[in-house]
């Protein structure tokens, strides 16, 4: 509520007479008599809400005493009194004093109205007189954040003493009627009794410093409410909407209805999304108790949308934008309540429409707290602040980092990410698909690896800054390192995808198992490397399962096992390549009998292929074996074969031998 700012007495006419015979000469009493006025006003005042009227009806009984003194010849009175009113009064009427009693205003400013008040004759020195003042406080209907409010749901109004600068003794009242509940927002005073009509009435008594009395009076009842049902065209959608306002306050309604066919749309041609919402929209005018400070809300469970009568389109908006920021989309308040306010803003500027922006101020800074303890709800206020203070901050705050991400990231590549939560894409996405799924909407680690996904936006900074707690600085420092690790992991793997294991863990930030993971990936991708490099030298394709085994690995030091079991398997089967024989000579042929070292080594070629380096290795070592012992195989199989023959033949020679001697001569 604005403050009003109270004048009091500011200016008294004294007029003085001599007592010489002629005409008489009239002087005006020094300004001074404003500070220390011989002249004083004292007013028992009472305000009466009348809501039926859409009024408050005041009623000032005033005493005006001349406390100067006759000197000799010379008389002193005045004629007037200058008292200063609520800003906006009107229906002044002045009855009492001398029986012509009259008032002009002398001064109409946006603080206080000065009136003029005439005795109708002469008050003379030591003298008094009364008069009654009675004006009206009108609701003005508009702007909506008005002080004066008197309907049926809601009465809002200041209480002012009148009285002359320094006087004590004024006193103040309020009639509400019977059936308000009444709070009243700035001062107290003793209430409430009943009155004679059943209202509710409160007062002051005496007042020993009227002009420094501040009285803000509150006082409502449950709304009636009146609905008006409707659809707004939201880019390639319908918003259907139901506009809930209090039966009283159709300017409300008016005044939502044209904000929200304006500003919904502009919203989702800002963030890049439809429209969010499947189910009907009521956008209802709430009563909210003074002291939660809360102007909107937004109920995503029941479809509801609350905006507090008196705010303006920077709540409406926000709230607006709760149907694409709220708990379903990002998972961390703040970052909600951030980029709300973002787009609200952004929408209400494009529309020209004024907008008061939630900005840090110095007393605010003092507040400050991490944004996700704010989020949390367990932040310690510091040291001077109170938690309405850390409130106010965390809502300042999330809205300039936003401007500050936005700042970053462009529009187009804030939409890159609403787009990406929208449709579920996690960050750490494949070159090639499918495409891997968030886990859910993304909390303030998610959020910030999408915005950074692009590899040209940078705001981790602003989360060191703005958003972790400080025993969260070194999960913000281990993700640098493994981003650094991720990215020349990824340069090493060129047309290879890193495995889905390293990804999650990225994701997860469980940053210990993905540098472990990436360690070990690095190192295959070298080993993978020199595998190609030896292959291609021995002429062999690369395996072409490897790759999978690679992309599909959980563990990666299986895969990198087997990649260095393939080079040893490259460098058996080299071996064997160089150990076959240019030619085949007989005595080679004779070693080589009932052994296949060129199917064994077709075998492992085949097994290296499919990346089998156990068999590989081993069909390349037979074959390897096979080729260099073929000569000395075959030399001793000559001998032996040739002791056989010779065997033979001496045996055959031997059998004939005996032959001959046996037969007759």
């Amino acid at each position: 509520m604005r403050r009003l700012v109270r004048i009091g007495l500011a200016l008294v006419t004294a007029l003085a007479a001599t007592g010489f015979a002629g005409p008489a000469r009239l002087t005006a009493a020094p300004q001074v008599l404003a500070a220390d006025p011989g002249l004083t006003v004292v007013g028992a005042t009472r305000y009466e809400a009348q809501p039926d009227a859409g009024r408050v009806l005041v009623t000032a009984d005033v005493t005006a005493t001349n406390h100067l003194v006759d000197k000799g010849t010379t008389r002193y009175f005045y004629d007037r009194a200058y008292l200063a009113v609520p800003p906006g009064a009107t229906s002044f009427t002045v009855s009492g004093g001398f029986g012509r009693s009259n008032w002009t205003i002398s001064e109409e400013k946006p603080t206080y109205t000065l009136l003029s008040i005439t005795f109708g004759g002469r008050l003379g020195a030591g003298a008094s007189t009364k008069l009654r003042l009675t004006f009206e406080l009108d609701d003005p209907a508009s702007p909506p954040d008005r002080d004066v409010r008197v309907s049926r749901t809601l009465i809002t109004f200041p209480v002012w003493a009148l009285a002359s600068t320094g006087t004590p003794g004024s006193s103040v009242s309020v009639s509400i009627p019977a059936d308000y509940t009444v709070t009243f927002l700035r001062g107290t005073i003793a209430g409430p009794t009943t009155d004679p009509a059943g209202n509710q009435v409160w007062t002051s008594g005496p007042i020993a410093d009227p002009l420094k009395l501040d009285l803000y009076v509150r006082a409502e009842r449950p709304p009636a409410y009146v609905d008006a049902p409707g659809t707004v065209t939201v880019g390639n959608g319908t918003a259907s909407l139901t506009f809930r306002a209090w039966i009283d306050d159709s300017a409300w309604s008016s005044r939502m209805q044209d904000l929200y066919r304006k500003g919904l749309p502009g919203l989702a041609a800002a963030i890049g999304r439809p429209w969010p919402l499947k189910d009907p929209l009521t956008v209802q005018e709430a009563l909210n108790p003074p002291t939660e400070g809360i102007a909107g809300s937004f109920d995503p469970t029941n479809h509801r949308i609350e905006v507090i009568y008196s705010a303006g389109p920077e709540v409406a908006l926000h709230e607006a934008a709760h149907a694409w920021f709220n708990g379903g989309f990002l998972a961390d308040r703040w970052a909600n309540e951030a980029f709300a306010s973002y787009y609200a803003e952004q929408v209400a500027n494009a529309l020209g429409l004024p907008f008061d922006p939630a900005v840090i101020t110095p007393e605010l800074r003092a507040a400050a707290v991490p944004l996700n303890a704010w989020a949390a709800g367990d932040a310690e206020p510091p040291a001077g602040a109170d938690r309405s203070a850390v409130e106010a901050y965390g809502y300042a705050a999330s809205a300039d980092l936003a401007r500050q991400v936005a700042a970053q990231a462009g529009p187009a590549g804030l939409q890159r990410v609403w787009s990406a939560i929208g449709n579920g894409v996690a960050p750490y996405q494949p070159p090639r698909g499918p495409t891997e799924p968030l886990a859910g909407p993304p909390d303030w680690r998610g959020l910030l690896d999408l915005l950074e996904d692009d590899g040209t936006t940078h705001v981790s900074g602003l989360w060191a800054v703005s958003v972790i707690r400080p025993e969260e600085a070194s999960m913000l420092a281990a993700r640098t390192v493994a981003r650094r690790e991720y990215a020349s992991a990824l340069h090493l793997a060129g047309n290879w995808e890193l495995p889905r294991a390293i990804r999650d863990a990225m994701r997860s930030w469980t940053f210990d198992v993905a540098r472990q993971q990436l360690a070990l990936a690095s190192t295959t991708l070298d080993e993978r490397d020199a595998l190609a490099a030896a292959a291609t030298k021995a002429g062999l394709p690369m395996p072409a399962t490897l790759q999978g085994m690679f992309e599909g690995a959980t563990d990666l030091a299986p895969v990198e096992t087997t990649v260095k079991a393939e080079i040893a398997a490259v460098a058996a089967i080299q071996a064997a390549m160089l150990a076959r024989p240019a030619e085949i000579g007989p005595v080679e042929w004779a070693g080589l009998l009932g052994a296949r070292p060129d199917q064994s080594l077709e075998s492992a070629v085949a097994a290296f292929a499919s990346a089998d380096p156990a068999r590989a290795t081993a069909d390349a070592a037979q074959a390897e074996a096979s080729w260099r012992s073929a000569a000395d195989a075959g030399r001793a199989r000559l001998v032996v074969g040739l002791a056989g023959l010779a065997a033979i033949v001496l045996l055959g020679i031997a059998v004939r031998l005996r032959k001959s001697r046996k037969s007759p001569v």
